[in-house]
């Protein structure tokens, strides 16, 4: 091998030693890094922000980017908690979507229609979402009651959590 070739391989492949590197060095500081356990906790906590990384990419791919992503999860979380006691499991659901759906929707207006840069639009709403979620509780957490609720969240099969398998669903989509 050329050594320009293996600085092209390095080059297209960064990402993937470096993650390849950590895992090595992290293993060898902490035997119990690779343990299924532990393994399967990462992917646990790492999903969430996974699918938000995922609509984050469809963005990028269309040369914008959404700023108000996190402050719309919170929101549609807090609107469906706050539902669920009264209307149920499903329909709390189905409106919290609906309300990130029609967040994304009025982002996607103001950037098109309104010729407004992506960044300014997204950061507005961001703000504006953020302020609505606070003073919806005034910055208090939401205690949620319902066993399904927490199981939707929480539960698994077998191994693997309800989050981790959400995500390979929308990779898969």
């Amino acid at each position: 091998m050329n050594p320009s070739h293996v600085s092209r391989v390095i080059d297209k492949y960064k990402v993937i030693i470096i993650l390849v590197l950590l895992v090595v060095v992290i293993s060898v500081i902490n035997v119990r890094f690779l343990r299924v356990r532990n393994l399967v906790n990462v992917l646990m906590h790492a999903s969430i922000n996974g699918i938000m990384a995922l609509s984050m990419t469809t963005l990028l791919l269309s040369n914008h980017f959404d700023l108000s992503i996190g402050s719309t999860l919170s929101i549609v979380g807090m609107i469906t908690l706050y539902l669920q006691p009264a209307m149920g499991i499903v329909p709390s659901i189905l409106i919290g979507i609906s309300i990130g759906i029609g967040i994304g929707f009025i982002n996607g207006i103001i950037v098109v229609f309104g010729r407004v840069n992506a960044f300014i639009a997204t950061l507005g709403t961001m703000i504006i979402i953020k302020g609505l979620a606070l003073s919806m509780n005034q910055g208090n957490p939401i205690p949620n009651k319902s066993i399904v609720y927490m199981e939707i969240g929480n539960g698994s099969v077998g191994i693997f959590p309800f989050p981790v398998l959400y995500f390979a669903l929308f990779i898969v989509i």
